[in-house]
């Protein structure tokens, strides 16, 4: 097993970048990213789902779902890094191994790191919105045992243009504008 795992690259670098192109209605943007961590030992898949709204999400959003098959149950884990809502609110997750996050707090609703993606899309409009709802709750580390100890930080933009990178480091949130439009890590 070891002699296997040596051929996997000493860092993974995902990376995000918005590239902008302008037409009669104005500058727009258009979101790749890459994923460099991608089939590991032929235990993770992906779809492209939609998710309506409805009841619990104000917002219907499209997100390319990793689907991970936990061995040895097999138990199936879905879980998106990115996507984009109805109204134009995109946000993407990529590792940062620095990631502390908020601790619960008594009181205060919390959000585990794997829940935030889905949250923002399906509960907020912009940039502006997808800040208050973090406000709203402590950020926490994942719940998800087989996420334990992976970090993320979000790049969110909304349809406006506006970008921003979100991160939580020794305990408190951290928001940064990406003027840049990029965002990577290297783990």
């Amino acid at each position: 097993m070891l002699k296997l795992l040596s051929f996997l690259p000493a860092s993974w670098a995902c990376s995000y970048v918005e590239i902008p192109w302008e037409d009669s209605r104005g500058i727009s943007y258009l979101i790749p990213r890459t994923m460099e961590l991608n089939n590991v030992f032929d235990s993770t898949n992906y779809s492209i789902e939609a998710v309506p709204r409805g009841s619990e999400n104000k917002f219907g959003y499209l997100a390319p779902m990793n689907i991970f098959h936990l061995p040895p149950t097999g138990l199936e884990l879905k879980i998106p890094f990115e996507g984009m809502n109805e109204v134009g609110l995109t946000v993407s997750g990529l590792l940062l191994t620095e990631s502390i996050y908020e601790r619960p707090e008594p009181g205060k609703k919390h959000l585990s790191a794997e829940d935030v993606i889905p949250a923002l899309l399906a509960n907020c409009s912009s940039v502006d919105g997808a800040i208050e709802m973090l406000e709203s709750v402590n950020v926490v580390a994942p719940s998800l045992q087989a996420l334990d100890g992976e970090g993320l930080h979000w790049a969110i933009a909304d349809a406006t243009g506006r970008s921003i990178i979100v991160e939580y480091l020794q305990g408190k949130r951290m928001i940064l504008e990406n003027h840049p439009r990029v965002m990577t890590n290297v783990s």
